[in-house]
């Protein structure tokens, strides 16, 4: 009683049936906090943070809300209007003129995880504002220019009214584009009911979930940016499908990772790292081409230069820089011919955006790229007597967009070059012009989190590389962006379509040996595996991204001269959620990893090996290039899935692909296996496998067979010695197994060890 917690920080505390009637709260932070049931009378919650705070059956009698957005879990209605904050005190959904007028009020909290609840009778539960009495009420001295409050395009945030309808219906009765992804909870919560006026009790404040990567569909540049502090992580692979003797050049893989931040609401900046395939374009002319050298950082800036009071239409400038991380180095055969570049290449975009509509996005963009005359960026110039140039090359940029559902929205982007070159002839040799292209679709896993799978021909993502194009050839891209819960920008927003759910996350799944299996690891939290015995050294690490989505990074050490050693990264994206109510736990897995020397063996049927010829057994660096003494990338694909029967048994399935830089698929099969608490904190875990692809996945005499792939591990809870009440996925725990695998990386799963050989080993894993 009377506590003094002015501006204290209490994000996802449980104050559940706590007696803080007449505590000082002013200004604290109360988002994702559990209140249901807390004796909060004459509390002062003046100017708080409460976004998706819980105040189910709460005691709030002469509670003090001024300046505060307040929840749809209200228990009763509380007058929340102050002098300095008109629009709370509205009897209507709000308009565009009410959102303008939160000058004094937290306008991403009002419109993300809360709701405001309003004393006052609601309107008509179908009834909308009419779009011209919206732009009506603008205050006068709205200026054209201004930052808008949460994202660049009010039209597709702000201006659509929040609805009052029957709670019936499972999702709002809009679904327009404007609103950035919005369906609604599977259990809405219901209006406050007014003192004076009976409400009907299934009736229900709809507001869409915002989510800014919406917006954030293109490679070529839009006129729409990012909110101010929202930080956006993509993740982008292209694949080119190779034939004759480019397959056998290298794997025509071209991964991104680029980071795009939101400085102010008209200016962004961005910065990805872009890498080619090695082996491409293999034939020009009459040369073979190599890349020695295929690494590009590019930075981009992006400055809003004008929209309209509405921001239905917009105008922007974005300039970008691509500098290659060492030199650019062409190798052409035959004659061991060698070209370098290093030049600095800019690039200048004026995109021009449209949003039509509910569900339409239209982008035009003026636009130049400044290549040297002899490459552009990695495509270069033939060494010939008459080579052509590449040189400016202007032409038009367009985007379009149509959302078909709130998390699923189709797109495409094109470049038309004009003038200068950005491709190349195969036949001849010589720069060529061809139209750059993207377009696919993009699926939200949740408001944070969205993939994107695409038909393209360009060979990178941003800058002067996404201008360039193979005139011949198309790919399928993959990419993954997401808002890392890192930042406190993108925090406030939704990290689920159930409003039930916001903020929270699932713990850890009961998995097996291997280091990517099960779910994924709950946001902003680590996890670290290490195991070591007869097999040799493997450790992981893998963090929490945002929900549904973990990075890792792995490496498996193994001792011998014939087993290969391994080192790589992991992304693993969970697309269903049993905690959540699905009737299991899926997830899709990838890891790019680079084994050591001692691939030779492996990759040419022999315990022995071809190439390395008596080279020392070197260490699995990601960060190097393969080579022909027997470094290769593996690729791995899996689908994880989980099972849990109740606390104390689980069962897991995992299909698994494994693909080998020039050679293809190389494994595939499963893994399946399933964990028993025996006793208290006590359990037995066991596992096997099979291989259907290859010539085999163990060395038995001196070549390749199939094997089965087993694992047998006694798992002990260490927790209550330390008193550790966590949940029990994020618990530590300490095990000590005996199997036949060669490691613990989903590529190392697949195999055996050498002449099928058992070992023993203990291993450990800590989340934090």
């Amino acid at each position: 009683t009377g506590a003094q917690l002015e501006k204290a920080n209490l994000q996802r505390t449980n104050l559940g049936k706590a007696t803080l009637n007449s505590a000082k709260l002013t200004a604290a932070n109360l988002s994702h906090a559990d209140l249901s049931h807390a004796n909060l009378r004459e509390a002062d919650l003046s100017h708080t943070t409460l976004v998706s705070a819980n105040f189910q059956g709460a005691t709030l009698q002469q509670t003090n809300f001024q300046g505060t957005a307040r929840p749809q879990t209200l228990a009763a209605p509380v007058s929340v209007s102050s002098p300095s904050d008109p629009a709370l005190a509205t009897s209507s959904p709000p308009t565009q003129h009410s959102l303008n007028s939160l000058t004094h009020t937290n306008r991403q909290d009002y419109l993300t995880a809360s709701s405001i609840d309003f004393k006052t009778n609601p309107p008509d539960p179908t009834a909308r504002p009419d779009s011209s009495a919206i732009a009506s009420t603008q205050p006068s001295d709205s200026p054209t220019t201004a930052d808008p409050p949460l994202s660049s395009s009010p039209e597709r945030t702000l201006s659509q009214p929040l609805l009052v309808q029957e709670s019936t219906s499972p999702r709002s009765t809009s679904a327009r584009a404007a609103d950035l992804a919005q369906v609604e909870s599977a259990a809405p919560t219901p209006l406050a009911q007014s003192e004076t006026t009976p409400q009907k009790t299934d009736s229900a404040t709809k507001e869409p979930i915002i989510t800014p990567l919406a917006n954030q569909l293109f490679q070529q540049p839009t006129a729409i940016h990012l909110p101010k502090g929202v930080v956006s992580l993509n993740l982008y692979n292209r694949l080119f499908f190779l034939s004759g003797s480019e397959a056998e050049s290298g794997t025509a893989a071209y991964p991104n990772i680029g980071v795009t931040w939101g400085v102010t609401n008209s200016t962004e900046l961005d910065l990805t790292l872009q890498v080619v395939d090695t082996g491409s374009p293999d034939r020009l002319g009459p040369f073979s081409v190599r890349r020695v050298s295929n690494r590009d950082l590019t930075l981009s800036v992006k400055q809003r230069l004008w929209n309209n009071a509405e921001d239905t239409l917009a105008f922007s400038g974005v300039f970008s820089l691509a500098a290659p991380l060492t030199k650019r180095t062409f190798e052409f055969n035959p004659g061991v011919i060698e070209r370098e570049n290093k030049s600095l290449i800019p690039a200048l975009q004026l995109p021009f955006t449209a949003t039509v509509g509910d569900r339409w996005q239209f982008t035009l963009s003026p636009t130049v790229a400044f290549f040297p005359d002899s490459n552009a960026v990695f495509i270069p110039r033939p060494p010939l007597a008459d080579p052509g140039s590449f040189g400016t090359t202007l032409g038009l940029s367009g985007a379009i967009s149509f959302q078909v559902h709130p998390r699923l929205t189709l797109w495409g982007d094109a470049f038309v070059p004009f003038t200068g070159n950005n491709s190349f002839d195969r036949d001849t040799g010589l720069p060529a012009k061809a139209i750059a292209y993207n377009a696919g679709l993009r699926y939200f896993i949740n408001p944070s989190l969205g993939i994107d799978l695409f038909a393209t021909n360009t060979f990178g993502s941003k800058g002067s590389l996404a201008l360039t194009a193979d005139k011949d050839l198309t790919g399928v891209g993959v990419r993954v962006i997401a808002l890392p819960s890192l930042f406190s920008a993108n925090r406030r927003y939704a990290d689920s379509f159930n409003r039930q759910r916001e903020g929270q996350d699932s713990p850890l799944t009961t998995d097996g040996l291997a280091f990517l299996d099960g779910g994924t690891v709950p946001s902003q939290r680590f996890l670290w595996n290490l195991q070591a015995g007869g097999q040799g050294i493997m450790t992981a690490l893998r963090y929490g991204i945002t929900k549904d989505f973990e990075l890792s990074t792995y490496l498996d050490y193994i001792f011998g001269e014939v087993d290969e050693s391994e080192q790589g990264f992991g992304v693993k994206l969970r697309l269903l959620n049993q905690d959540e109510g699905a009737p299991l736990t899926g997830s899709a897995a990838i890891t790019v990893g680079l084994t050591n020397n001692l691939f030779d063996n492996f990759d040419n049927n022999s315990r022995n090996g071809r190439f390395r010829l008596g080279d020392p057994k070197d260490f699995p660096l990601i960060f190097a290039t393969d080579s022909p003494e027997g470094r290769r990338f593996v690729v791995t694909v899996s689908l994880p899935l989980h099972y849990k029967a109740n606390d104390q048994l689980a069962f897991w399935f995992t299909p698994m692909l494994g693909f080998v830089q020039r050679d293809g698929v190389e494994l595939g099969g499963f893994n399946v296996g399933g964990s028993v608490e025996v006793i208290r904190d006590l359990s037995l875990v066991g596992e096997l496998g099979a291989n259907f692809f290859g010539e085999g996945n163990a060395f038995i005499g001196n070549t390749l067979a199939d094997r089965i792939p087993w694992s047998f591990a006694v798992r002990w809870d260490p927790s209550r010695l330390f008193g550790n009440g966590s949940r029990k996925g994020d618990r530590p725990h300490v095990e000590v197994y005996v199997t036949n695998r060669v490691g613990a990386s989903t590529w190392n799963q697949l195999r055996v060890r050498d002449q099928n050989e058992v070992t023993v080993g203990a291993g450990i894993a800590i989340p934090f």
